[in-house]
This record gives C-alpha cells, structure tokens and sequence, in this order.
C-alpha cells in the first residue's frame, strides 16, 4: 500500500484503488496472532478460554486458501500491485473472523448482544473506510486531504 494504483483522473477528480488500511494490515496482524495461537495450543500447555468453541475442523480451508493463492505470487521477482493480493486478502480475513468467532469475540445473537468490542472494531473499520474514500473513490470534496495523501503515497 505504499503507492496507490491509479486509475483515472478529470479536471476536478480522480480515481485510485488503495486498500482499507485497518483492514489489510489488521487482516496481517491477525493472522500471524491466528497462526502464533494455534502453534502454542499444539506445543504448550496453554489452554484456550472456556468459551472458546471446540478446534476449529473447517479453520485449515481458508488457511489452505491463503497458502495456495498467495504461494504463487512469492515467486514473481518484480514489485506486486495491490489488486494481485486481493485473493490471499480474503482468506486472510476469512480465518481471522472464524478465529475471532470461535475465541468468544461475538456473542449469539442480534447486534443489540454483542459486546462493546466489536462496535469499536466496526467503528474502526468504517473511520478506515472514511480516511481513504476522498482519494480512492473522490465522491467526497476533500482536496486538501486528497493532496495529503497522495503526497504521503508518492
């Protein structure tokens, strides 16, 4: 995400794919936590909490997913653009929801049931959202921001 695809430009607007920020570095970190628990429940004595659903059986499909869509991309030599990560993305935040499920993150239920957790993460998910929409999608009229960025991406 260093450097935004660019896409189109027009005399007042332009148009560049730049991913979430929260989501593709939060979907990163999440899966090394993911993997780094999963390891240390194998080799130590370290007990998941009592709320925590029985081993995920289904966990290892996304896992294979990221694996077999990211394995070929590490052996291109020259520089990726964002859109070839897109597929290993997916699964990425595919295991880290399924974790997070199984953990005890989400409770049962409506929105009205969860916790206080995941209306903070929904909120941070949308001020990402919101930190990137004046220069991915220009709907909103923001040049000052939309130069900011573009002078912290170039």
């Amino acid at each position: 995400m260093l450097r935004p695809v660019f896409y189109w430009s027009g005399p007042r607007a332009s148009l560049y794919f730049v991913g979430n920020p929260v989501v593709w570095w939060g979907s990163s970190l999440g899966l090394v936590v993911v993997l780094a628990q999963l390891g240390l429940v194998r080799i130590t004595d370290l007990r998941e909490p009592e709320s925590a659903s029985p081993q995920p059986r289904r966990l290892w499909i996304p896992l294979l997913g990221y694996v077999l869509s990211l394995g070929p991309l590490t052996r291109i030599p020259r520089p990726l653009f964002l859109y070839h990560y897109l597929t290993p993305l997916f699964f990425s935040v595919c295991v880290v929801l399924l974790w997070l499920d199984r953990v005890g993150w989400t409770r049962p239920g409506g929105w009205r049931r969860q916790r206080l957790s995941v209306g903070a993460g929904v909120a941070v998910l949308a001020l990402g959202f919101v930190a990137v929409s004046p220069l991915t999608f220009t709907f909103l009229e923001a040049p000052a921001w939309r130069e900011w960025l573009v002078r912290v991406w170039r």
